[in-house]
């Protein structure tokens, strides 16, 4: 068989200097589009019109990227100066400016969610106030958005979990306020139906008694759902 040409070694197209503090540094290095070109195989090199036109729309994007971690007032700066070797040395300066943290935090329901019987591992009988004191992203914490969306699917995903499985949110929404430096979150659960456990039914039984498997369940048909009640059910059938 022939053998495989070597790849084409990449080549530095442009210099890339990014001033910024270290963790927001690595985020604009790790997403711009200019980090993403600054190094191609020569026969894919962008001309300097198009390492320009990149320039002009860096502070752009490196502006929405910071929005993600919390920093809505920054000031970016773009520079073109001559680099080593001819080519061309960009330098953006960015100040990222106030961090927006959380002011409030307002999780509804759509309809109410029934109670549930206290444990020790739930102490609460109201599970919407149990989502509530749980919540990921509280007030006075830093703005991020994957923290936001993890709060977010952190509560949906303990809801789902006790007794509503088809539980989505109907609305959610962060109220950014650059200029003051908050953000007000909110959100509006629709639990959809409470699911209750049925009947145990079983298939492909060669070495127990059918009887035996139903027995190792801790539960009952009628009691409400949980996710819990199932995963230690298969844990026990899984030791036997």
């Amino acid at each position: 068989a022939a053998a495989k040409p070597a790849p084409e070694p990449e080549v530095t197209l442009f210099e890339l200097d990014v001033q910024a503090p270290p963790p927001l540094q690595k985020l604009l290095l790790d997403y711009l589009d200019l980090s993403r070109f600054r190094t191609a195989p020569k026969s894919e090199a962008i001309t300097d019109l198009e390492i320009d036109r990149l320039a002009l729309a860096a502070p752009v994007q490196a502006r929405a990227l910071l929005e993600t971690e919390g920093y809505f007032e920054a000031d970016v700066k773009m520079a073109r100066t001559a680099g080593t070797n001819g080519l061309a040395h960009l330098t953006m300066n960015v100040v990222p400016g106030p961090r927006v943290t959380v002011k409030s935090v307002a999780i509804d329901a759509a309809t109410p969610l029934a109670e549930r019987t206290p444990t020790r591992n739930q102490p609460l009988k109201d599970r919407l106030e149990s989502l509530r004191r749980s919540w990921l992203l509280p007030p006075g914490q830093p703005f991020r958005q994957a923290d936001w969306s993890s709060a977010k699917s952190a509560a949906l995903g303990a809801l789902r979990a006790d007794g509503y499985p088809t539980a989505e949110w109907q609305t959610t929404r962060a109220r950014i306020d650059a200029a003051a430096g908050t953000a007000e979150l909110s959100g509006t659960l629709d639990g959809g139906h409470l699911f209750r456990l049925g009947a145990i039914r079983v298939e492909g039984v060669n070495r127990y008694d059918v009887d035996a498997v139903r027995r190792l369940a801790a539960f009952f048909p009628g009691q409400v759902y949980t996710e819990k009640a199932l995963l230690d059910y298969q844990d026990r059938l899984i030791k036997v």
